[in-house]
């Protein structure tokens, strides 16, 4: 059986991204699948200066994710919370505020770039499934 999770966070592994540490925000964390919207909502409402993009590690699969950059330097997930405090965040970039109301397409389009460097017939998985792998 293909392990179509793995091969995508093998190749979210091979981009070598820095590790980075998340902090704790206040307040309940929202536990919903939008962290895109809710990191730019936090920029909206003054919680946060900056969105993060990130892809969270696990152990054989990946999360194409988005935080808040707090203008002391230190980041939060005010999606997940403390939930995934302690879980292996890696960096991709800082989101520029030109994104924030097309934020789903940046979404889509990192997914789609761990996608592409899958091996060929991992990539026709992906595509015959029209599921979400990361």
């Amino acid at each position: 059986m293909l392990n179509i999770r793995k091969h995508v966070a093998d190749v979210a592994r091979s981009m070598n991204l820095r590790k980075v540490q998340m902090s704790q925000g206040k307040g309940l964390p929202m536990a919903n699948q939008r962290c895109h919207w809710n990191a730019v909502q936090a920029v909206k409402n003054d919680m946060a200066v900056g969105v993060v993009e990130v892809i969270i590690l696990d152990d054989d699969s990946c999360t194409v994710h988005y935080v808040s950059l707090l203008a002391d330097g230190s980041l939060v997930d005010y999606t997940l919370g403390v939930m995934t405090l302690n879980s292996d965040y890696r960096f991709v970039r800082h989101v520029s505020p030109n994104e924030y109301d097309t934020i789903n397409n940046s979404l889509m389009k990192l997914k789609q770039k761990l996608y592409s460097e899958t091996p060929w017939h991992i990539r026709q998985a992906i595509k015959l499934s029209n599921e979400d792998w990361c």
